[in-house]
Parts: C-alpha cells; sequence; structure tokens
C-alpha cells in the first residue's frame, strides 16, 4: 500500500520486438520507430554483433542497453570467418534506468525487472540447429528458475520463437507447455485476431508467424499490432504491444529526466530547404513591412529607436528558430549515418509507396504490382550496402593519406569516424 509520501501511478509501457536480421539491416528501422513510435522498451534479436561492437548500440542516446553477443565462442577460437550470426538485446529508455534491475543475460535471452514487469526477450534456435529441443527445453528451464522469485510481477514474454505455437511439432508443444504452466497469455489474441505473419522471406516465398508477445495479466494489454513498412530490411516484422502497470513512485521520483549530455544539432543536411526558404520568406516580408513603416514612425528619438531594433532583432531570431523547428531536424552528430543522402531518401519513400500499394490491394503474391513492390524494396537495401562499402573504402583511404601527410587532425577525425 502506498504511504502517505507515495502515491499510486497508473503509466503505459510500449514494447517492440525486432528480429534485425543483422544490425546494419535493423539499424535504420529502429531509428525510424524511435522517431515515429519511441517505445520505452525494445526486445531485439538477432543483430549479428562480436562482444567488441555491442557497443553500436550506444547511437541510440535515449536508450540503455542489456545485451550479450552470440559470437563469443566463434571470436576466442581463432581466426573470424564465415557469416555472424544471432545475440539479442534489450533497450531501455534512460528515463526508466532507476527503475531497472538485470535478472539474467545469454546469447540466447534476456531477462530484465522492469517497474512491476519481469521483461524476457528470448531468440529460440531455429529449424535446423544442432540439438535444437534440448536448447530449447534448457532455456525455458532457466527462464523459469530466474522469475521464480518475483512471482508478485506481471510476466511479459517476447521476442523470435522460430515456431509457429499453432502446429503440433516438439519445439511448438515445448513452448505451449511452458506458456501453459507459467499462466501466459498469447497478445495478439488478447486484443483482437491472432497475426497472420511476422516472418516474410521473398526470395524463399515463406511466410509464417514466429514473433511473438505473451503476458501474464490480460487486463493489461492495451494493444497489440505489427508493423509493417517497406523500409524494413529484415525478414521479420516488428510487433508492438502496450500495456498498463500501476507502480508506486517516490514523490520525488516521479519522471527522472536523461541524463544524456550529448548536444544536439540543426542538421541543415537533412532539413527541407525549400520549405525553410518558403517559410521564412513569408514570415520575413511581413517584418520588412514593419521595419520600412519603423524609418518613418520613429524619427530620431533615440530610446525609441533602440526599442523598436531590439523587439524587432528578438521578433527575427524567433521566426528563424520557428521555421527551423518545422523543417530541420535537431539531432545529435552521431544520429546519422554521413553517407546517409537524399538518394536513399528517395529510394526508401519509393519503397514504402509501393508496399502500402500492394498492401491496399489485398497483398498479391504475383502480378506487376507484387513484382514492383519486390524491386523497389531490393534496390534500397542494394544502394544501402553500396554506399555503406564506400564508406568504408573512403575512410580507409582518408586515414591512409592523412597518415603519410603526418596531417595529425585529419587523421584523428578520420578514425574517429570509422
Amino acid at each position: 500500500m502506498a504511504t502517505d509520501d507515495q502515491e499510486l501511478q497508473q503509466h503505459s509501457l510500449s514494447f517492440i520486438s525486432y528480429n534485425m536480421h543483422g544490425y546494419n539491416q535493423g539499424f535504420s528501422t529502429i531509428r525510424d520507430l524511435s522517431l515515429s513510435i519511441s517505445p520505452d522498451v525494445y526486445l531485439l534479436q538477432e543483430h549479428w554483433l562480436t562482444p567488441s561492437n555491442l557497443n553500436k548500440f550506444d547511437i541510440f542516446r535515449n536508450y540503455f542497453s542489456f545485451g550479450s553477443s552470440a559470437m563469443s565462442s566463434t571470436v576466442e577460437s581463432g581466426i573470424l570467418y564465415g557469416r555472424p550470426f544471432g545475440g539479442v538485446m534489450t533497450l531501455i529508455k534512460v528515463s526508466l534506468r532507476p527503475y531497472t534491475q538485470l535478472i539474467y543475460t545469454s546469447d540466447r535471452c534476456t531477462i530484465i525487472k522492469l517497474l512491476d514487469y519481469i521483461i524476457i526477450n528470448v531468440y529460440l534456435p531455429c529449424t535446423g540447429t544442432n540439438d535444437r529441443l534440448q536448447l530449447i527445453d534448457n532455456l525455458l528451464c532457466e527462464i523459469s528458475i530466474q522469475i521464480d522469485n518475483f512471482s508478485d510481477c506481471i510476466y511479459l514474454f517476447g521476442g523470435d520463437f522460430n515456431s509457429n505455437i499453432d502446429h503440433n511439432d516438439p519445439a511448438s508443444r515445448m513452448i505451449n507447455n511452458f506458456i501453459k504452466d507459467n499462466k501466459l497469455i498469447r497478445c495478439d489474441g488478447c486484443v483482437g485476431a491472432k497475426a497472420d505473419y511476422t516472418y516474410c522471406n521473398e526470395s524463399l516465398n515463406s511466410r509464417s508467424c514466429i514473433d511473438y508477445f505473451f503476458v501474464s495479466d490480460r487486463k493489461c494489454v492495451e494493444k497489440f499490432s505489427v508493423i509493417d513498412e517497406g523500409s524494413n530490411l529484415s525478414d521479420h516484422l516488428p510487433i508492438t504491444v502496450v500495456c498498463t502497470c500501476n507502480v508506486v513512485l517516490s514523490a520525488d521520483l516521479s519522471e527522472p529526466s536523461s541524463q544524456d549530455s550529448t548536444q544536439e544539432y540543426l542538421r541543415w543536411d537533412h532539413a527541407d530547404h525549400l520549405a525553410y526558404y518558403t517559410l521564412t520568406g513569408s514570415h520575413l516580408q511581413t517584418l520588412l513591412a514593419e521595419v520600412n513603416c519603423l524609418v518613418d514612425t520613429v524619427g530620431i528619438d533615440r530610446d525609441k529607436i533602440i526599442s523598436s531594433v531590439n523587439s524587432l532583432y528578438n521578433r527575427m531570431v524567433e521566426i528563424l528558430s520557428n521555421c527551423a523547428k518545422l523543417t530541420v531536424p535537431n539531432r545529435k552528430k552521431s544520429f546519422y549515418k554521413f553517407w546517409w543522402c537524399e538518394e536513399l531518401d528517395c529510394l526508401k519513400q519509393q519503397s514504402i509507396s509501393d508496399h502500402r500499394l500492394w498492401q491496399s490491394l489485398g497483398k498479391p503474391r504475383c502480378g506487376e504490382i507484387f513484382d514492383k513492390s519486390r524491386a523497389s524494396k531490393l534496390l534500397y537495401k542494394q544502394r544501402i550496402r553500396e554506399f555503406q562499402r564506400h564508406e568504408a573504402s573512403s575512410y580507409t583511404n582518408d586515414l591512409h593519406e592523412s597518415l603519410l601527410s603526418k596531417d595529425g587532425p585529419c587523421f584523428w577525425k578520420c578514425w574517429l569516424a570509422l
């Protein structure tokens, strides 16, 4: 029960589970979701990063992370070869740091206590994995042990299960038994029809529902949806759920603010310059008329001149600032990839438009619209990879040239950008 200096407050927490299919492919989707939805928690799977590269998630400055790499033993065993794989990561808003406790983490699972929730992020082995059933059984047993001491909390269990739980196969039966034993409920069934699919591989012409959220209290689920946008480069679709939580907060801890000290800047390289020019032209034209009128009315009264000039100056600054807020993104230096350009923005928007047209026609599996949607997404993905390769080549060459010319400032600038 809350005491006199405490109060019971009801909040909504938003969660997104997303199999990135590699950090480079999933990065842009997380960035877009952070701008449009800004969830409280990300449950991410398959980032494919080695232990030394986990700090790449630091670019999401409004979030802190818990997770691990699935590449540790591979890196430790010798020279790295072959494609990367696995790994889970949970991102939580910085404002929720005081209410967060790490309980368990491994290469396939992260368990965190947040307020009155136990958040379980999993990536279960897929078909064809050696000792798959044994791995699933071991992981589910470990989860049961870890959450046994938190029976008074609400369980939120999400991630990529790599099994359609509506099917009657050994892996699905093991997962369903765990769900039944812990009295969990499928979130998409709480608030409407179940999701049709969350995995879509166009090359293999394969679709299935293998990403889920489960919760131990049906009443806390407010909303569930599958986010299907043409800009997503992963073969998994992000799924999102919004839940209520009742928490007892001390009066002086009502809502901690972010302590992010990284300064934000107006990013003119990503601004809508035409819109800024039009807006400022319209507003400053009115101000110019007032300046012309002022010359005739103020005369030589020094005090009036100073007061009028100060007023006009302040209004001009206000106009420029307000127009910039509407047309120029305000971001930290590391928010955008420096190689991102207008061409990629156009390709991204074209991919989204073609994808939405395909959706509006009932998602046909063949025909001109289907082929166009696939082609737009493929071209977008290919051009991103080309720009990424050019980034590495360009900066390696610049680093080499600055080293040969003994240009210290240029060398360290290139080094920090790598």
